[in-house]
């Protein structure tokens, strides 16, 4: 009888070890259920899950990550780049990494040291494999990172990496074209592509239409252009680079950055890249493809994919240089021979992929993985490596992305359109912001050629030349050759012409052969950009403009706002009326750092208290009322961004100029400079006076003043008509002043006082040519 109790008790002491470890397996389904990602098996169809952990302890307190792997002792490039302030390295060994690899500011991962991080990926890794550069991104997550910078041992940054983007929103330029966008032919490279660009594409030019928006949310992850020797593949070093010399390309650096839109392709690469956190995902490195287009695909999967989640990428001007060693270009050929027949076929399959609505972001990347691979564009083993990463991911607490409701796509000739656009501008929901559209030619930077000659004209002579198209007889002048010193003085400033009625737009023949080749950086501003078209399409080339409405010059200065939004990498904007004559050889020694105005005997002082001023603009709705709003917003010091700080401090600049408490000045506003260290606060400064359509000759004036000191203003003297005095305006012209307002030089009269009168003494002051005595008729 004990033995049978005993049997008994064991059965039901069995019996209720089943019934707990059937309770354990019922709540461990449902933690499974509600806390795991389910992931797509591409071969049972099956969703196995992957449990989310906690955040694994930070052992660096670092924000910011840069991500290198190399096999060399620290090269003079980590070294530069474990200096950066705010930055911390991790270099990824291989096994032929020095086994003693240190340097400051340095982490470094040899082999045993990546198998003990017990990363899933690593597994899937094979050595020798520029893909072993996965588990530093991992390791940098692990470690805190905000935004991870990846770059090769042999690129080193010129700017500290300060010129991306680190803030949740920016403005700027959005590229509005076709399927593909080439990123080298906008920074003023019109005959070179980038690595993995289609090469049935290289010939096409890009549109030259832009959105520019002064709220866009930033993008997730960011090229920027390389000088020296950039990413070009081995089709072009072979046949455009000389056998005896390295490559030496320039880049224009003042361009604008330019966001690509859903439903725009263009190649991208992992050798000078910011990623922000929310791109995390993004930095899978394949190792199903050769090492020549492992990032290149990469590049292409991950922005169909930042589609679902209405992400953006977005190129930039040059921020480093490359010096790259000496290897053969027939073998980097090889190795991307299926890039150059394949590319095509990759953008168009992507084009038309789609992800069901049922599936999770994360779902939606393994997916993707796995079609890429039945279509073989990259081995069946790439689909374990990404489900090992994205495992990995969640097990660091990397949060997953939300899916958008609707992606676009955009077939091989189709062109983005706004009314599109506006269906999915998450930015323009959430904010209250408005697209203008902006024409951005290039400047075209000296293109690299296989021999050692240049058969482009020097800029000084083209600008000889230029002149000599509405001056024909100038030539008569010069005693002997034209050996023409030329200043480079406004290379690195933006001139925005400011045209405020648009039936003058003709005009631009005669500002371009006057201004066109001493700025390299023009763009126009107006109300009217098909009429702006239509007005120079008959000049050999375009121009860039911008098209916003100027309601009579009353808010010229919004040509200001917009130019700033843009972002050009300049010293200063040069704001200027169509009808001004700038003598720009008389600023050659002016600074570039404090604002210039031209306010001094053409002001009008105001007291703000009154009504009926005798300054006829002062008592409209641009004059008084909207002083008044814009000085209601300003005190009450309200949504005020920090870059601003108080002001309070701007108000008492103000009165500090004219020496009284509410009395404020009226005067010339069209020429001016903002120097581009007052961009940011000149651009919020402005704004809000705009938003209350706030008259420009008080406007500009009072932000000019409330951002600078007496002693740092520059006072710029020139010659202001009024009355019959415009008629002739030339019976003024004096050699002493900076400029000479107002004048339609398509007047003939004007225009026979130009070339006798100023044309001379541009050869002379700006040329620094020895001219005879003749008159040019």
């Amino acid at each position: 009888m004990d033995k049978a109790l005993d049997i008994n008790l064991q059965r039901f002491t069995t019996h209720k070890l089943f019934a707990g470890l059937l309770v354990v397996c019922f709540f461990w389904m449902v933690y499974v259920k509600i806390y795991s990602v389910e992931m797509y098996d591409p071969e049972t169809s099956k969703l196995p899950s992957i449990g989310r952990a906690k955040n694994a302890t930070h052992v660096s307190p670092f924000e910011k990550w840069i991500v290198v792997t190399s096999i060399h002792p620290p090269t003079d490039d980590v070294k530069y780049l474990a200096q950066l302030p705010g930055w911390r390295v991790v270099v990824v060994g291989d096994v032929k990494s020095p086994a003693n690899w240190s340097y400051q500011n340095c982490d470094f991962l040899s082999i045993g040291r990546q198998k003990l991080l017990n990363f899933k990926i690593t597994k899937s890794l094979p050595y020798k494999s520029y893909a072993r550069k996965n588990i530093g991104y991992l390791y940098a997550i692990l470690n805190g990172a905000k935004f991870i910078y990846e770059t090769d041992d042999d690129n080193r940054p010129s700017d500290n990496l300060e010129g991306f983007i680190y803030t949740r929103k920016t403005s700027g330029l959005m590229y509005v074209g076709k399927q593909l966008f080439n990123p080298y032919q906008h920074f003023g490279q019109s005959t070179l592509w980038p690595r993995g660009y289609p090469l049935s594409k290289i010939g096409a030019v890009n549109n030259r239409s832009y959105w520019l928006s002064s709220s866009w949310t930033s993008p997730t992850i960011q090229q920027g252009t390389v000088n020296g020797d950039p990413d070009v593949d081995a089709i072009f070093r072979l046949t455009r680079k000389s056998a005896t010399s390295p490559l030496n390309v320039t880049f224009d650096s003042h361009a604008p950055p330019v966001l690509v839109p859903q439903g725009v392709f263009s190649p991208f690469n992992s050798q000078n890249t910011l990623f922000h956190e929310r791109a995390f995902w993004a930095l899978l490195i394949p190792t199903g493809t050769t090492f020549r287009m492992c990032d290149i695909w990469r590049g292409y999967w991950a922005q169909r994919l930042m589609w679902e989640i209405g992400d953006r990428l977005a190129f930039f001007p040059p921020n480093a240089h490359q010096n790259r060693s000496a290897h053969s270009y027939m073998e980097d050929a090889e190795d991307e021979k299926d890039m150059y027949f394949q590319t095509d076929f990759l953008i168009d399959f992507l084009t038309n992929w789609t992800c069901p609505s049922s599936m999770t972001f994360f779902q939606c990347v393994l997916k993707l993985t796995s079609d890429m691979a039945d279509k073989h564009f990259w081995k069946s083993e790439e689909i374990d490596l990404t489900s090992r990463w994205l495992e990995d991911l969640l097990e660091l607490g990397y949060p997953e992305p939300t899916r958008v409701i609707e992606v676009l796509t955009l077939s091989e000739n189709e062109t983005l359109k706004l009314e599109d656009y506006n269906v999915l501008h998450y930015d323009i929901f959430q904010h209250e912001t408005r697209l203008i559209n902006v024409t951005l030619m290039p400047v075209e930077q000296k293109s690299p050629q296989v021999a050692d000659f240049d058969m482009q004209d020097s800029v000084s002579q083209q600008a000889f030349e230029s002149l000599s198209k509405i001056c024909p007889n100038i030539t008569k002048l010069v005693n002997g050759p034209i050996d023409i010193f030329y200043s480079q003085y406004y290379y690195d400033i933006l001139l925005v012409i400011v045209f405020n009625k648009p039936g003058f737009y003709y005009n631009v023949r005669y500002l371009d052969a006057l201004y066109g080749d001493i700025f390299p950086n023009i763009i126009y501003c107006g109300d009217n950009a098909a009429q702006f078209m239509e007005q120079t399409k008959n000049l050999g080339k375009q121009f860039s403009f911008i098209e916003e409405p100027l309601d009579m010059g009353i808010v010229g200065y919004i040509c200001a706002i917009r130019a700033i939004e843009m972002n050009f990498n300049v010293k200063g904007f040069l704001i200027m009326g169509d009808d001004v004559l700038f003598k720009h050889w008389t600023f050659l020694n002016i600074t570039k750092e404090h604002f210039w105005t031209t306010f001094e005997g053409t002001r009008t002082f105001i007291n703000v208290t009154e009504s009926n001023h005798s300054w006829a603009g002062w008592k409209g709705k641009a004059g008084k009322p909207a002083f008044d709003k814009t000085m209601e917003d300003l005190n009450s010091n309200k949504n005020v961004p920090q870059y601003i700080n108080n002001t309070s401090l701007f108000l008492d600049s103000i009165w500090n100029f004219t020496g009284q408490r509410g009395i404020i000045e009226a005067s010339l506003s069209d020429l001016y400079y903002i120097p581009a260290a007052k961009r940011i606060q000149t651009s919020w400064y402005m704004t809000r006076f705009y938003k209350n359509h706030f008259f420009s000759e008080i406007a500009v004036p009072t932000v000019v003043r409330g951002l600078e000191t007496k002693k740092g203003m520059i006072l710029i003297n020139g010659s202001s008509l009024w009355g019959g005095a415009r008629s002739r305006p030339f019976k003024f012209y004096s050699k002493v002043q900076h400029f000479f307002h107002p004048m339609k030089i398509s007047n003939s009269a004007t225009l026979l006082d130009v070339c006798n009168v100023y044309a001379p003494d541009v050869l002379r002051y700006s040329f620094g040519l020895t001219l005879s005595n003749n008159t040019v008729v």
